[in-house]
């Protein structure tokens, strides 16, 4: 059991929500004081205000997705998505182990069951009845392996020198796949006059790779651009007159 998770236990073990025992035990990730963050997420307990919708674990999960990657211009589209799609990974994570992420379908409770404010008394009977200290722990342990799990390598002081040097193959391989993920390779053409203002708005290992077309006038540019940044970057391309834009996924990046 990871510290997050035990955190977890330990908050919900203690009387507070189900969101905000998933969203506390991740604060010292994103900088808020513990206290802060059982406030924030206090009115999504019981499936959002005890209302048996969305589970509340899985809502203090998508907050830490929030605070992780989320937008905070309102213009970051990429920002934005990217946050959805980890939080689609968290629910598909947690439906792993889960039937669903609707609070009333994972208390096997139906669509149309009473729903009240009051919050329930914590006493033995009342963990011994319900699911939600596990579904509290699937969460944590969903969020963890989304954002922020990582792959480590060990290996032997005394490796000889053939070994030594087959390790430091693996890890440079290892290294190329892991410097593609999230990035994009894009192609585009645009005329001579605008490569300055495109350089300028273009990112690059370098800089843009820029080849000349046949058609005159008019030159092609290659770039490799993070995945959070291209529909920004490709909408200020088409403003200065960028055409016939394509966007290749990466399978390695060897610099």
């Amino acid at each position: 059991m990871s510290v997050y998770t035990e955190r977890a236990a330990e908050l919900f073990g203690k009387g507070f929500n189900c969101s905000q025992a998933v969203f506390a035990a991740f604060c010292d990730k994103f900088g808020m004081d513990e206290k802060t963050a059982l406030k924030v997420a206090s009115g999504l307990g019981g499936g959002v205000g005890r209302m048996r919708e969305v589970c509340g674990a899985m809502c203090g999960a998508a907050m830490v997705a929030g605070m992780v990657y989320g937008d905070d211009t309102g213009e970051n589209r990429e920002a934005k998505s990217y946050t959805y799609k980890k939080v689609q990974e968290i629910a598909a994570e947690f439906k792993k182990t889960n039937p669903s992420i609707i609070c009333r379908e994972l208390l096997g409770l139906s669509k149309n069951c009473a729903v009240t404010p009051n919050a329930e008394k914590r006493t033995a009977e009342y963990y011994k009845k319900r699911p939600c200290a596990q579904i509290v722990e699937d969460a944590v342990k969903a969020t963890e392996k989304v954002l922020f799990s990582e792959a480590v390598m060990i290996s032997n002081q005394s490796l000889s020198e053939e070994k030594r040097q087959i390790l430091s193959q693996l890890l440079f391989r290892i290294e190329s796949v892991e410097r593609s993920r999230g990035m994009k390779y894009v192609l585009l053409n645009l005329p001579h006059e605008k490569i300055d203002e495109a350089i300028r708005i273009l990112p690059g290992m370098k800089s843009p790779t820029i080849l000349p077309l046949a058609q005159e006038g008019w030159s092609s540019i290659h770039v490799v651009i993070n995945e959070r940044e291209l529909w920004s970057k490709i909408e200020q391309l088409k403003t200065i007159g960028a055409e016939d834009i394509l966007v290749l996924s990466l399978e390695k990046m060897i610099l």
